[in-house]
């Protein structure tokens, strides 16, 4: 699964040295990165959701359909990108790269040197862009967008307190709220005894016991992206959703399991510093002495620090 592409290298190592380590196989390449994705999926996931994160990142398809936060890159693809090619008949939509840039076409040409007055730009090559989550989802009535400092505001989250009507993604599908999230009075709590036993605020939308019927949550709608759907819709968005640490940790990481391929005094000793610093941030993120930028597990069973104790009573008087 290619999560990273090859210009995520050009940071850290230059491409003399790249090719030097995947020693013209890039599978071998491709055989570290799922290694390096092992390293850090055995670190996190018990704390962190990364079904979104650990996906592909692949050229942009016109004949394919996406879904929310999907990834796609400018690059050459069979049904995508094509090298631009003088004197060829381009009819409105095809897409090009000329000069490091993706085009699509807006005027039917067969121009025999490139005009750009017949093409939009798009984006340079390698530039990457990411599904939007659908604009319809709501939060108590009011629109519920991803923002920067809130960037899965849209998905479902058992925490928070939504009210009929609203609209919230979960897991490819749009839902709509039947039924206002449970507050818990403190009388209503003290009857639970410890906080262990407090039922969550909502019913999640999938659970097929007790929203079977759709009591809580109804409407299940697939929201995906139609095919030909050109990168300058509003549908999708220009930027790298991928977590930039993980990004990061996975770079170099990798270079450091490709670096036994060359001689072992010839491998610089900031390969080996940078994959003991990475692998101790990773040990951080998950022991929770850091927080990354990443949706929690839901619900947060299973993580390495568990609470308990009994519900505190109000005093009498």
């Amino acid at each position: 699964m290619p999560y990273l592409i090859l210009s995520d290298y050009k940071t850290y190592i230059q491409g003399d040295y790249l090719r030097q380590l995947m020693q013209a196989n890039d599978s071998k390449r491709i055989s570290e990165e799922n290694v390096s994705l092992q390293a850090i999926a055995q670190r996190l996931s018990s704390k962190y959701d990364l079904n979104t994160e650990f996906t592909e990142t692949l050229p942009y398809d016109i004949t394919k359909t996406y879904g929310a936060m999907a990834r796609v890159v400018i690059d050459i693809a069979t049904n995508g990108f094509q090298a631009w090619v003088a004197s060829t008949a381009y009819t409105s939509g095809q897409l090009v790269i000329y000069n490091a840039t993706g085009y699509i076409c807006a005027t039917n040409n067969n121009d025999a040197a490139f005009n750009p007055a017949n093409w939009t730009s798009v984006g340079a090559q390698y530039s990457i862009f990411y599904g939007a989550y659908p604009s319809t989802c709501t939060l108590n009535g009011q629109p519920n967008p991803a923002t920067l400092t809130q960037p899965y505001a849209p998905v479902f989250n058992y925490k928070k307190l939504y009210s009929k009507g609203d609209v919230v993604y979960w897991k490819g599908n749009t839902y709509i709220c039947n039924q206002s999230s449970t507050i818990l009075s403190h009388g209503q709590l003290i009857q639970y005894a410890i906080y262990t036993n407090i039922p969550y605020n909502n019913v999640f939308p999938d659970d097929p016991v007790n929203n079977a019927t759709g009591t809580y949550w109804s409407n299940k709608t697939a929201f995906v992206i139609p095919a030909n759907t050109p990168l300058t819709n509003a549908a999708w968005v220009a930027g790298d959703n991928r977590n930039q640490t993980i990004k990061d940790a996975m770079v170099r990481i990798t270079v450091f399991k490709l670096s036994p391929l060359i001689a072992p005094k010839n491998r610089p000793d900031v390969w080996l510093d940078d994959y003991r610093s990475m692998l101790r941030e990773l040990n951080d993120a998950a022991e929770g002495k850091i927080t990354m930028a990443l949706p929690l597990n839901q619900p947060n069973e299973g993580v390495r620090t568990w609470y308990c104790g009994g519900i505190k009573q109000t005093n009498n008087w």
